[in-house]
């Protein structure tokens, strides 16, 4: 896969078009199409793979993207860790309630759409 085709996939995933892609990361509205061709700058790379919380050798193909690790929120025992620090019990709390009214509002959006 090219590295053009992993930032196609990363913004279908991220339902981002390319065009707003490249305005997030200020570059023109067609640079990232031009990647079928060339290769970008190691600068533009990075902003790229920091953009999607990839590596710029995931993008490159170097390394396959790390498996996505699943948690069960609602399980009281969990413990939440964020930046190598544990999560409090309060903001591990406050996270749930947060996680809750994002789902609900999905929910709501859903029923509405249909």
């Amino acid at each position: 896969m090219t590295l053009f085709e992993r930032v196609s996939e990363l913004a279908k995933k991220q339902h981002i078009g390319l065009k707003e892609l490249a305005g997030e990361i200020g570059l023109s509205e067609s640079a990232i199409y031009h990647w079928r061709t060339s290769s970008p700058k190691a600068e533009t790379l990075q902003k790229v793979a920091e953009y999607f919380g990839v590596t710029t050798d995931y993008l490159l193909g170097r390394e396959v993207e790390k498996e996505e690790k699943v948690s069960e929120l609602s399980d009281d025992t969990l413990i939440m860790t964020l930046d190598g620090k544990e999560v409090s019990a309060a903001d591990r709390e406050i996270i749930l309630a947060a996680a809750r009214a994002v789902i609900a509002q999905r929910e709501a959006n859903n029923k509405n759409d249909k």
